[in-house]
């Protein structure tokens, strides 16, 4: 699940969406998730197991 920061959501939105899948971890703690229609390149403090 990707966690979305305070700052870019309403206080009514949810904390995190989906579960993705992790195609790629790279050396500098980013991860590459695949959503199905498109890829986020994200830290990984922004994520946490479902």
């Amino acid at each position: 699940m990707l966690r979305i920061p305070a700052r870019e959501r309403k206080k009514t939105d949810p904390v995190a969406k989906g579960t993705f899948v992790v195609k790629n971890v790279y050396e500098n703690g980013n991860v590459l998730l695949d959503t199905g229609s498109s890829e986020y390149r994200v830290n990984i403090r922004r994520i946490f197991p479902y």
